[in-house]
């Protein structure tokens, strides 16, 4: 595909709008970014990474459930924000600013490499331009761009292996087929469901093979050498799928086609509550989708990439979990998708006919857009579970770990009745610590319905029995944590109870979405 048409240098008028898209970009990502707590899925990033003893244990099983990519680079991010910047207290907003920053600047870098990437597929910068603005305020990726996981990076490893993908079919120089490989096994070793992308971008090598068949050795040969540096994501990715075959509770829905409705409409708006302003900018993004695709129908290659990652990946992944016992289809694990099919409707934008077009259709999408961001910096979900699959309020730990700091006394110990409490507190917390089981069974549901009782036991969140956990503690402090949505209530009535039948209720102190509750021995007890 050397015959391709040169890029066009951007002119002053095009740089100028790239910089204020990019800068759009930046504000958002860094907007509110200390604001809320670690929630659950935040801090067990936290605790996997402070409690695996060396990165072996991290392909274990018995030690880790998740790829060990991003443990092991937060690990230094952590050091680097303790031993560089000093920052040493944990339940800080200025700690948590300083975590969610590496996330940020993935997601900002993001917004640069996709920008490149289609102004090379369709050699038109407009439609690049376009694409930029879309990527830039689509409120799934800020959303993940401003979370403690794996996802923001994730997008930024997927558009640099495409663009290094269509450098190395354009160019065929060994760089870019090394970037292709590097970044296609980091991908693995940052998520297990890239998998699936890795098999659509082969997919989209085969599509487009009447015009790239020459390369064909070299696609293959660079492909085994990123299958050998996945040899160790792959064996852990087997172990943990053999686990998750063996979970006996589903929490999950299994998926159908109103599924699918809902993941597109999170990719562009989030997962807030906003009807009129969601359904209209998921039509509005469809139509610009179809723009897109015919205005792109002469090349084949950007069609194909931009078509099959956008798609592929989440049929797939709907198909999987659907023949599935255990249906764990969440909207996140398809974040890559996201932002191609963002890319796919940015740039139909840039391919209408007329300025005065791109402009009315730029600001009907940021008029759509704007009520879902508002939705989600001021922490409001859908009330509907299945719009916001494993997705939870971010509640107000922080304020929660400070009042106990100032209030703890020798021998106190802190409670749990679920790990959405146990995980951040662990983090933010430091002290005497024990998630309560009030008989033998609350250990057993949760081996049949987690697994990975070992990893559970050695982060010290597994429930241990409640008469043994509190002996030799005068008092006792649990935590509940409750949310504002419909579904996210309290579930710790058992624990409760039983606290209220062996020790005395002497306060109470609510904050944000978070309860204390201060337990003392009865006398004689």
């Amino acid at each position: 595909m050397n015959g391709s048409a040169p890029l066009a240098p951007l002119t002053r008028p095009e740089r100028l709008l790239f910089g204020l898209l990019l800068l759009l970009g930046i504000a958002l990502r860094l907007s509110h970014l200390g604001g809320p707590s670690l929630w659950w899925d935040e801090a067990n990033t936290m605790n996997h990474t402070h409690t695996t003893e060396t990165p072996l244990r991290l392909v274990d099983p018995d030690y880790s459930d998740q790829p060990f990519l991003y443990h092991v680079v937060i690990y230094g991010w952590d050091r680097l924000l303790v031993d560089g910047f000093g920052l040493t207290e944990p339940a800080s907003y200025w700690k948590d600013l300083g975590l969610r920053l590496f996330p940020a600047l993935a997601g900002i870098a993001s917004l640069v490499v996709g920008f490149a990437l289609m102004r090379r597929l369709t050699r038109s910068n407009p439609m690049a331009l376009g694409a930029l603005f879309v990527l830039g305020i689509a409120v799934f990726q800020v959303y993940y761009a401003q979370e403690l996981r794996v996802y923001s990076l994730e997008v930024l490893l997927g558009l640099a292996s495409a663009y290094c993908m269509v450098r190395a079919l354009e160019e065929d120089r060994w760089p870019w087929w090394l970037g292709m490989a590097v970044c296609n096994a980091l991908m693995l070793y940052g998520h297990y469901i890239s998998a699936l992308f890795i098999f659509c971008f082969n997919a989209c090598y085969v599509l487009s093979m009447p015009w790239t068949w020459r390369l064909l050795l070299r696609w293959t040969a660079w492909n085994g050498i990123m299958m050998i540096l996945c040899v160790p994501a792959l064996y852990h990715m087997v172990l943990v799928n053999e686990t998750i075959h063996d979970w006996d509770y589903i929490w999950y829905p299994h998926p159908d086609l109103r599924t699918l409705y809902i993941t597109y409409k999170n990719f562009f708006a989030g997962f807030g509550y906003q009807p009129m302003a969601y359904r209209l900018l998921l039509a509005l993004a469809f139509a610009l989708m179809a723009v897109a695709a015919w205005a792109l129908r002469r090349r084949p290659l950007a069609l194909i990439l931009l078509g099959v990652m956008a798609f592929g990946p989440v049929l797939m992944n709907w198909q999987i979990w659907r023949m599935r016992e255990f249906p764990m289809y969440e909207d996140r694990t398809m974040i890559v998708s996201g932002a191609f099919a963002a890319l796919l409707a940015g740039a139909g934008i840039g391919a209408l006919p007329r300025v005065w077009m791109r402009w009315a259709a730029a600001l009907a999408f940021a008029a759509l857009t704007a009520p879902n961001l508002a939705d989600y910096y001021r922490g409001v979900l859908h009330p509907v579970r299945e719009h916001r699959l494993a997705i939870c309020d971010k509640v107000d730990f922080r304020s929660a770990a400070n009042y106990l700091e100032s209030r703890w006394e020798e021998g106190d110990l802190l409670a749990h009745d679920s790990l959405f409490t146990a995980f951040p507190m662990k983090v933010y917390f430091h002290h005497a610590q024990a998630h309560l089981g009030p008989t033998p069974l609350d250990a057993v549901i949760y081996a049949r319905a987690f697994g990975y009782v070992t990893m559970l036991q050695h982060m010290g969140v597994f429930p241990v029995l409640a008469a043994d956990a509190v002996k030799g503690h005068p008092r006792i402090w649990l935590i509940e944590g409750f949310g504002h949505t419909a579904d996210d209530q309290p579930q710790s009535e058992h624990v409760l109870d039983w606290l209220k039948r062996h020790f005395r209720l002497t306060e109470t102190h609510t904050f944000d979405g978070v309860r204390l509750y201060l337990f003392e021995r009865k006398p004689g007890e």
